[in-house]
């Protein structure tokens, strides 16, 4: 494909937006291919091209990521006078861009006396395994903005950068605490005995076996599943869905629309839960029976056998136990407590 005609079928797949808009993306675009031509000169233009994204898998992205303004953070213009008159503006393009600017490449780093290791990344897919020494593996495309560490102490720091694809994370077993902040790569393996994890993500999915450790996750859009043998949960999620399963001990949730469904499989079952339109589905010890306190407004309600009372715009149970105690509120979703 000619340059002439990606741009053309890419005006096409963005008809969508107001000409303006539509123009100023496709300046911007342009601007880029300049710089992939003149950093790989030896190259034919269609070979330049080809590296790219399709037409369509670009606009289709750019115009989901621009719904919540995420490529309207800075501005990037052509010239000074143009910014001024349109005040249009557009982060650049650059992660669609990697793929043109060369060669894959590869990174492998080792540590050791490692006990705690925070990751920050943008896109990059996680994947964590437990090993007998510390070291990671990272996939990428990256020009300035190269992967980089620094180890202090037993503490290890690691910024994959905005270009990184994929690290893979050999924790270990001496490792307490891994704290991980992405914007949307996935998260996904398991922890070693007794480490406990952090996690902060706008769209990336985590999918983490623990072995008697602790989970923090805070995410916007992201799924949740976490097994194995959870000592203690505390999940924040705008509308991922959140699947607990081998809970020993407390929870907390809040969900604004995802389902949750939580495993305990021993100890005293205490925590909160709040959700405004998921449902919520509890599975208790055979034999155990928490206090529990739950409430909905329009969901339904089936909570061990206790009676559930109805006032109007809320329906609602109480019921005493022990060890533990349950508290749950939703507003559509329904409620399900079951041994």
């Amino acid at each position: 494909m000619t340059r002439k005609t990606y741009i053309e079928e890419l005006a096409q797949e963005l008809s969508i937006l107001p000409s303006e808009e539509r123009q100023d993306i496709i300046l911007e675009f342009d601007s880029h291919i300049d710089e992939l031509m003149s950093r790989q000169p030896e190259l034919p233009e269609e070979d330049l091209i080809a590296r790219l994204p399709a037409p369509a898998t670009f606009a289709g992205e750019f115009l989901a990521a621009d719904a919540s303004g995420k490529y309207r953070e800075q501005a990037e213009t052509f010239s000074s006078k143009r910014a001024s008159e349109s005040g249009t503006r557009f982060s650049s393009f650059r992660r669609f861009f990697r793929y043109a600017r060369g060669e894959q490449q590869q990174l492998d780093w080792q540590f050791s006396d490692v006990t705690q290791i925070e990751v920050v990344a943008a896109s990059a897919d996680i994947q964590i395994q437990a090993a007998e020494t510390c070291s990671c593996h990272i996939v990428g495309y990256w020009d300035d903005d190269e992967p980089s560490w620094e180890q202090t102490g037993t503490l290890v720091r690691m910024n994959l950068g905005a270009d990184a694809d994929l690290l893979t994370l050999a924790l270990p077993p001496a490792l307490c605490v891994l704290v991980i902040k992405t914007a949307s790569g996935d998260i996904r393996g398991a922890l070693v005995p007794n480490a406990n994890i952090s996690i902060n993500t706008a769209s990336g999915d985590v999918q983490v076996e623990l072995n008697h450790g602790i989970a923090r996750v805070m995410t916007a859009s992201g799924d949740v599943s976490l097994d194995g043998v959870i000592t203690d949960a505390d999940i924040k999620t705008a509308s991922g869905d959140v699947t607990l399963d081998g809970l020993q001990s407390s929870l907390r949730i809040a969900s604004a629309s995802g389902d949750i469904r939580v495993n305990y499989t021993a100890g005293a079952a205490n925590g909160s839960i709040a959700s405004m339109s998921g449902d919520v589905s509890l599975s208790l010890p055979s034999g155990s029976q928490p206090a529990v306190e739950a409430s909905t407004v329009s969901g339904d309600i089936s909570a061990l056998n206790a009676s559930v009372r109805k006032q109007p715009g809320r329906k609602y149970c109480s019921c005493p136990g022990g060890p533990g105690e349950l508290k749950i509120k939703t507003m559509s979703g329904d409620i399900r407590i079951q041994n």
